[in-house]
């Protein structure tokens, strides 16, 4: 497939404004995209155990929130139903102080013990989204839910060079919904501006740059307000 996007850093803050995007196209064969509710793997892939090792109280509580069993949106469900079963997968929760442009990370790691292959798949946040920036719970919870799209595409076995497309093609509106559901008060407009965070390498987001540049430049706007609390619920 040949795959372009628009130049220039991946991971928000950026900035837009006054700038003229680049179309950058490689070809590359990769796996069909994991659409919402659709498998990616020949296996059936289920969690073994989720370990917070989480120590900031906000972070802990929006993941808290986020993984409410009350939650019945499509991504809260990815967390819920695949990370609450009993084999082969464990998910594990760091915070660590990552470059100031990334808000979170996600690694998998195979374990092979007696033959059985364990997949430990770590997100790591960025504690300075507490420390530094004072993040918004809106901003935590979207970073979470973006990680957590992430690991369930390692999960099911997808090529890690599309993650940003597919969740620009699939998810953007099941994120706004995770999110809306978590902070109900959140204007759907911002919900939205929120789930398009750290997706700026796709092809979608390529379009709407393309398409609708004004929108695309207060989607960024958005992003940085709550970023750093100017909008949003503060964590303390």
């Amino acid at each position: 497939m040949s795959d372009c996007y628009s130049s220039g850093p991946t991971d928000i803050p950026f900035q837009l404004i006054n700038s003229v995007p680049i179309q950058v196209c490689q070809t590359v064969w990769v796996d069909d995209p994991v659409p919402p509710g659709t498998g990616g793997g020949s296996t059936s892939n289920v969690i073994n155990d989720v370990i917070n090792n989480l120590t900031s109280p906000c972070f802990i509580n929006v993941l808290h929130n986020v993984n409410s069993g009350t939650l019945q949106n499509q991504v809260s469900k990815i967390l819920k139903d695949i990370f609450n079963q009993t084999d082969k997968l464990n998910v594990r929760f760091y915070e660590d102080k990552l470059d100031d442009k990334i808000d979170g990370d996600t690694n998998a790691s195979p374990v092979v013990s007696n033959g059985v292959t364990t997949l430990n798949i770590d997100i790591t946040l960025n504690n300075k989204l507490i420390t530094t920036f004072h993040s918004s719970q809106e901003y935590i919870a979207a970073t979470i839910l973006h990680e957590v799209l992430h690991a369930y595409f390692r999960a099911k076995g997808s090529n890690p060079l599309v993650d940003h497309n597919d969740m620009g093609l699939f998810y953007i509106d099941n994120m706004a919904g995770g999110i809306k559901e978590v902070f109900p008060g959140i204007s759907d407009d911002d919900a939205r501006a929120l789930s398009w965070g750290g997706v700026q390498e796709s092809y979608a987001w390529a379009q709407l740059i393309k398409n609708s540049p004004t929108n695309a430049n207060k989607i960024i706007d958005t992003n940085q307000k709550y970023r750093t609390s100017a909008s949003g619920t503060k964590c303390n």
